[in-house]
């Protein structure tokens, strides 16, 4: 059965550089097994527009399409089993916690998506095997400081904690990358 494993904290955490990890492992101690990397959709927009968002609402609106997308996706990969292990870059409650911000910011209105987070919240409850929560940043990303703060960061913790239950494992950089990563993560995360 395929496996979906999803990525998440704030930027510059190493969830992409943890999804190639993920990738190049398995391509050298299980080259049978296919592997499958879904990246970031909020990423996908700041690139198309410059490197900046340009319009809230427009943003807002492009994640969750295409958070909506993936999840639908995801559901025909677990039938279909092509993939061995499919893996995330963001849960979709990042895109939530993304979306909060901007309503406190006044960008979005309280009811904004409000039928698109109910939907996509309980999707990705039933989709994801595991949630990779990083605790430490690489570095801050300045460009979007409403994003990356001390108040973001423990609403990040908070919720996909209290959200994904003991589907989340917590690791620090080092220890991903590092320390025990076969018993620790390959063990506990990806079953071998």
């Amino acid at each position: 059965m395929t496996k979906i494993v999803a990525f998440s904290w704030n930027s510059n955490t190493g969830k992409t550089t943890a999804m190639y990890f993920v990738r190049d492992y398995y391509a050298q101690h299980h080259p049978e097994q296919k592997v499958l990397l879904l990246g970031e959709s909020a990423r996908e927009y700041i690139e198309a527009h410059g490197g900046m968002i340009d319009n809230q609402r427009n943003f807002q609106s492009h994640v969750f399409q295409e958070e909506i997308a993936r999840l639908e996706y995801l559901r025909k990969l677990r039938k279909t089993g092509e993939y061995d292990v499919v893996c995330i870059d963001r849960t979709t409650m990042d895109g939530m916690i993304y979306s909060y911000r901007n309503i406190i910011s006044g960008y979005l209105g309280a009811l904004d998506f409000t039928d698109d987070h109910h939907a996509m919240i309980a999707a990705s409850k039933e989709l994801y095997d595991h949630v990779v929560f990083f605790s430490t940043p690489i570095h801050v990303d300045r460009r979007f400081e409403n994003y990356n703060n001390e108040h973001i960061n423990a609403v990040f913790e908070h919720s996909i904690k209290r959200f994904y239950g003991d589907k989340v494992a917590t690791y620090t950089n080092n220890i991903f990358f590092q320390d025990n990563r076969e018993q620790n993560i390959f063990g506990n995360i990806f079953g071998e």
